[in-house]
Parts: C-alpha cells; sequence; structure tokens
C-alpha cells in the first residue's frame, strides 16, 4: 500500500510570485538566495507577492504536518 499527502500553495488566482526556478533548487533542494535577490531587484513589485506566498508555504506545511500526525495516530 501507498498513500501520498500533497498540499498545494499556488492557484491560478495566486501563481508563483517568480518563475519556479528562482524560487527553488531542485539539485540543491533549496532556495538560491542571490537568484531571488536578483529577480526581487529587478521586480522589487513582485516582493509582497513573495510574502504572501511565504505565508502560504507555511500554513500548508502546518496543514500537512497535521495531516499526517492525525494519520499515523490511526495506525
Amino acid at each position: 500500500p501507498l498513500l501520498s499527502l500533497r498540499v498545494i500553495t499556488d492557484t491560478p488566482r495566486e501563481p508563483f510570485p517568480a518563475s519556479p526556478k528562482v524560487l527553488f533548487d531542485i539539485e540543491r533542494q533549496r532556495t538560491h538566495l542571490l537568484k531571488l535577490a536578483g529577480f526581487l531587484l529587478a521586480h522589487p513589485n513582485k516582493i509582497p507577492r513573495l510574502i504572501e506566498f511565504a505565508r502560504r508555504i507555511a500554513r500548508a506545511r502546518k496543514i500537512l504536518a497535521t495531516a499526517l500526525v492525525t494519520l499515523i495516530n490511526k495506525l
């Protein structure tokens, strides 16, 4: 058996505030801060959307953690 849980952080109405390549380096599994800083210097109007995106990520992380704990407690 396999179970997959996923939370969604972007919607058509609230897309990523920048390209996924700017927001996350898949190989390093983290944000490349210089790339992100360069993007924000070139697009300062995106900063409020980035802050809101970070808040959505935090909420999503909390929802996923709660779901995992609930699921494990029911096993």
